[in-house]
């Protein structure tokens, strides 16, 4: 079941990774290219939200993995490019922790191999977005004369 988490203005999703996989296989894809849409808007938001934004276009993410998927190239680098992000925003979020996020080879493998790297990138993404929501965000500092 999918859950909605507030990271300062950012909206995210904690979603099921099989559960959005099974989607996009039932769809026949078109789950797939939302998602895609929706996690590259989460990325893009919530790297704004944490002050170093990753200005990236989640509608070119999803060109690139449909009409671009037709010559392979660009789903190629739209999937590297998510990957790279997702491990940048967890270095954003949790600089201390102890897991890497998703490798970008690993992530091309799976998405050739079935589309799986939608569980995978969900995975790393769940992991972030509840250390991102845990986290104290800082607030403005209020100075009250007495």
């Amino acid at each position: 079941m999918a859950v909605d988490i507030q990271i300062g203005a950012a909206q995210v999703r904690n979603r099921n990774p099989w559960v959005s996989w099974v989607l996009s296989f039932v769809t026949l894809g078109v789950y797939g290219a939302v998602y895609w849409y929706k996690i590259n808007r989460e990325l893009r938001d919530v790297s704004a939200q944490l002050g170093r934004p990753f200005n990236n276009s989640p509608g070119n993410a999803v060109l690139a993995v449909t009409l671009g998927a037709l010559v392979i190239v660009p789903a190629v680098i739209s999937w590297i490019h998510t990957a790279r992000r997702v491990r940048s925003l967890e270095e954003m979020v949790a600089p201390e922790a102890e897991w890497v996020g998703p490798s970008s080879g690993m992530t091309v493998l799976l998405a050739l191999l079935g589309h799986f790297h939608i569980v995978y990138v969900q995975g790393y993404l769940n992991r972030i977005w509840e250390r991102a929501s845990a986290t104290p965000q800082q607030a403005p500092v209020v100075a009250v004369a007495v």
